[in-house]
């Protein structure tokens, strides 16, 4: 709405000026003030953006937890020399990097955030610089995969090779070499995938990363951002009223599931009726 304002501040500003009394025009912005708009409009933009690609209502999001946080920390620390800035938003944006600063120790670097962001095809360990951050990573990422290794199918085996006894010793040693692989190893020895979909990616290799694709099903079910839970508690207090204060928990929650299975019905039935004209 700022960015949108300060687009139409000329347009704005000449019919002010014609319309409306001239009390009102006392508080119409100078110049100045609109630069102070547009400073003001530079600072929450991108991080609106990125409450916008965290959000997690149309792809998994936790993977951007560490990319996010450093997008908006060096943004913020570009406002601490920006001497176009106005002091006030300069202040404003010190203290933001700060309580970001303050939050990393906390929640930005738990274990499962960092293999969250292994599990991105594009990602893996490549943004480690040293081999000794990248072992530590691959041991991290085996260690979670543990939990998981119970549960692997094995890969069906190579059927033997007809022909040559060199063509049948390649065969033997290709299907020793994948059964005995660890996923681990395979996934971070294989190309990285870039701008792929990951969901779209781990259910095209569910078998042959059966248990690193399970571990992708459990963590990219979690949103890096909160305001899609707080979205539906702001709708439950409009459920929850002093008309319908005795409303038990199990019923709250069946009609709130109710309201968003009809929402996403609604949705694929427009989507079929277009698609049918």
């Amino acid at each position: 709405m700022l960015e949108e304002a300060y687009a139409a501040r000329n347009d704005l500003g000449r019919f002010l000026s014609r319309h409306v009394t001239a009390d009102v025009q006392k508080n119409i912005l100078t110049e100045l003030e609109w630069e102070d708009v547009k400073c003001l409009v530079d600072l929450l933009k991108p991080l609106d953006q990125v409450t916008r690609d965290c959000s997690g209502n149309d792809y998994p999001t936790f993977h951007f937890a560490k990319p996010c946080f450093h997008t908006m920390q060096t943004h913020l620390e570009s406002f601490k020399y920006n001497f176009n800035a106005i002091i006030w938003i300069r202040h404003v944006a010190e203290k933001m990097r700060d309580k970001l600063v303050a939050m990393e120790g906390d929640g930005w670097n738990q274990e499962v955030v960092l293999v969250g962001q292994m599990l991105d095809p594009y990602v893996k360990i490549e943004n480690h610089e040293s081999a000794e951050k990248r072992k530590e990573a691959t041991e991290l990422l085996k260690k979670y995969y543990s939990f998981y290794e119970a549960d692997v199918q094995p890969l069906p085996a190579i059927p033997a090779a007809s022909g040559s006894i060199r063509s049948k010793f390649l065969s033997r040693m290709s299907t020793t070499s994948v059964a005995t692989g660890n996923e681990v190893d395979r996934y971070l020895g294989s190309a990285i995938e870039p701008e792929c979909d990951v969901l779209d990616y781990w259910k095209r290799n569910s078998k042959n990363y059966s248990g690193l694709s399970r571990m992708a099903v459990d963590f990219f079910s979690c949103c890096v951002s909160s305001v899609e839970s707080e979205r539906w508690f702001s709708k439950s207090g409009k459920l929850v009223t002093k008309e319908r204060n005795r409303l038990l928990s199990d019923a709250v929650q069946a009609v709130m599931c109710l309201k968003s299975w009809h929402t996403v019905l609604s949705s694929c039935q427009q989507v079929i009726v277009l698609e049918e004209e």
